[in-house]
């Protein structure tokens, strides 16, 4: 399973919170290249925090080569979560459908015109205890996503063969 939440910041900066740890396999880069795509921003403005359970809730670590599927499938799963909600909050402040509005540069811009749009850290922005309330929402522009398997693949083995050579005729022999 992969926990994987992100949050979105007024200023901007981007949050993402996984329940898998590192082991040296460039985890936190993958994990930030991933919501920079889905929310189109610079890959400095986000900050992955890995396996601390005072904010992921919980996690599972990493083993079996899976930190990547699971833990990637999650957080990108929050990022469009993410970017569903800030639909849904530009669409009524832009006054246009929420169908309308595609992710570009950081934020949500009407399809047939750039100059109607809302960046990210405005929706943020807007979320704000109070403002929430005006939308129905929960304060913040975040959200929080599991990615769970049925079967786990192991992509990794180990292979051995023994070979015999006979220096005196130079004959390789495979014997098993």
């Amino acid at each position: 399973m992969g926990i994987g939440g992100g949050d979105v910041t007024p200023e901007g900066e981007v949050l993402v919170r996984s329940g898998c740890s590192s082991v040296g396999q460039g985890l936190r880069t993958v994990l930030g290249q991933i919501v920079a795509e889905v929310l189109d921003v610079d890959l400095e403005r986000v900050r992955v925090e890995l396996l601390d359970t005072d904010r992921t809730g919980y996690g599972t670590g990493s083993y079996a080569s899976r930190s990547t599927a699971t833990g990637g499938s999650a957080v990108y799963l929050s990022a469009q979560r993410v970017v569903e909600k800030a639909k849904e909050v530009a669409a009524r402040r832009l006054q246009v459908d929420a169908g309308d509005l595609i992710v570009k540069d950081g934020g949500l811009e009407v399809t047939r015109t750039s100059q109607l749009r809302m960046s990210f850290a405005d929706v943020a922005a807007a979320l704000d205890p109070v403002g929430a309330r005006n939308f129905g929402m929960l304060p913040g522009l975040r959200a929080e996503d599991y990615f769970h398997v049925t079967k786990l693949t192991y992509p990794y083995g180990a292979h051995a063969a023994v070979v015999s050579i006979d220096p005196g005729r130079v004959f390789q022999r495979l014997t098993s």
